[in-house]
């Protein structure tokens, strides 16, 4: 039997869980835990949005780190290749300086500006095969072809930014203008410079041509510089370094030389070659 004191205890509890109970739903107590249950619930499913952010960040770094770290284009070894153009000193005399061929190929943000309005900017998520074409195709949109003895020389290569003033005053521009204006192109669409190369030498049809390269992650495939109108939407749709139906392509051991912003290379196999190469560009150095 119950004493008297566990009577009083048992109602005093049960008396005091009535009154809190009723305390909580007076004063909203109800309301108030369930919303601090709701923004912590909140915040729980901000922390996995955030986490899974973060690893797709991780990815997509991964992904363009890969692309971008140090990969030689080809098996040739680099060399250090310049062009002698002619420039005008101050008494209006013009004599040749030697120029690093790597430099042709620049940033520049009318071409920057270009890419990010047509939307071409390469951002890591794109397909570098289908973006490629299209970014090669913007740079020739006012492709128009003439001879650089038509200006007054032999040879003359332009930088991006005398090609895009010749293109404002509808004059054309030859093979090497076109190929590094498509190169600068690649640079300022941040391209990996692994993907793309400049490359002169002789064609199967047997003269002397500079034109574009692009690695489509298994071989070399062109895309010709003096050609307006691309078909294919898919670099692998292009013929490949070793497509002898390729008459405009540059012929197997009949490169002088390529290059890019970053790095120029060259593969002569015989001195006949070097003879070949000196008949068109007297100028350009191998060292």
């Amino acid at each position: 039997m119950k004493n008297i004191y566990e009577v009083f205890e048992m109602a005093y509890t049960s008396l005091f869980n009535i009154l809190k109970e009723r305390a909580r739903r007076a004063y909203g107590f109800d309301t108030e835990i369930n919303g601090y249950q709701m923004q912590v619930a909140n915040k729980q499913n901000e922390i996995n949005s955030i986490t899974r952010a973060k690893a797709k960040l991780i990815q997509e770094y991964n992904l363009l780190q890969s692309n971008y770290d140090f990969k030689n284009p080809t098996n040739v070894p680099e060399k250090d290749v310049s062009y002698s153009r002619p420039m005008i000193l101050n008494n209006k005399t013009i004599e040749n300086t030697r120029l690093d061929v790597r430099s042709f190929v620049m940033k520049d943000y009318y071409i920057y500006n270009d890419l990010k309005k047509n939307d071409l900017l390469y951002t890591g998520k794109q397909d570098l095969n289908e973006l490629i074409p299209q970014i090669n195709t913007l740079a020739h949109k006012k492709y128009k072809y003439s001879y650089d003895s038509s200006k007054g020389f032999a040879e003359y290569w332009l930088f991006p930014f005398e090609t895009r003033e010749f293109i404002k005053k509808d004059i054309g521009c030859d093979c090497e203008d076109w190929a590094i204006y498509t190169a600068s192109y690649m640079l300022n669409a941040n391209i990996p410079y692994s993907k793309y190369l400049v490359s002169a030498g002789y064609t199967r049809s047997g003269f002397g041509h500079a034109t574009n390269y692009y690695n489509d992650g298994e071989t070399w495939r062109h895309i010709n510089s003096t050609t307006r109108n691309k078909t294919p939407k898919d670099l692998t749709e292009y013929p490949d370094k070793d497509d002898n139906n390729d008459k405009i392509g540059i012929e197997n051991n009949k490169y002088w030389f390529s290059f890019n912003n970053t790095i120029s290379i060259n593969a002569f196999e015989t001195n006949g070659q070097k003879e070949l190469m000196k008949q068109k560009y007297p100028e350009v150095i191998i060292k």
